[in-house]
């Protein structure tokens, strides 16, 4: 099932909390030039620590990385949360070409925060650039109810990286693919 237009999130479906949601926002302000993104909440995260909770946080990543030369941002982590709210808006200049090249994809990645270990794998959504919405004006926060082009999506997250999804993306071009696992020690 396709959740943007048809943006690859396989194989999980809208709505199956078993991997835990995310819900976010996403469009391309044309006349600024900016990848609008708002993470709005997650829902029923994976706990990844021993108590029963997860610290949870959110990697928003352009990919290819060579291709977009834009570090990650992070929203900042709820300690002991499996339902974290975070309402948070980053905006990303980025020229509308480069989300059209073939391979391009933006990748929610939900991690829990640990001091002195490596941060854990939660779940992630990866959309196709070219599927995300272009906009005319800003999405105007989580709020705007009167901002028609303003979607929110409720995504699985794929937990399994190994996925169907993965699998796609290798289909169209293994180089970004080789890219992303090495992101993601895969």
């Amino acid at each position: 099932i396709s959740i943007i237009i048809s943006v690859y999130i396989w194989p999980q479906r809208r709505g199956d909390k078993k991997n835990g949601l995310l819900s976010f926002s996403v469009g391309y302000i044309k006349d600024k030039e900016t990848l609008e993104v708002t993470v709005i909440k997650g829902t029923c995260i994976p706990a990844r620590d021993s108590d029963g909770f997860s610290d949870p946080y959110v990697e928003i990543l352009l990919m290819p990385e060579k291709r977009f030369k834009i570090k990650p941002v992070l929203t900042e982590y709820k300690k002991k949360e499996l339902n974290p709210f975070y309402a948070k808006t980053f905006e990303l200049i980025v020229k509308e070409d480069l989300l059209d090249s073939s391979g391009s994809v933006l990748s929610l990645t939900v991690l829990d925060y640990d001091n002195y270990l490596k941060f854990d794998y939660c779940g992630m959504v990866i959309i196709g650039c070219e599927d995300i919405p272009r906009l005319s004006s800003g999405i105007s926060g989580i709020d705007d109810t009167n901002a028609p082009e303003r979607k929110i999506y409720e995504c699985s997250l794929i937990i399994d990286t190994k996925t169907q999804a993965l699998k796609e993306l290798s289909r169209r071009n293994n180089r970004y693919v080789r890219d992303f696992n090495q992101k993601h020690s895969l």
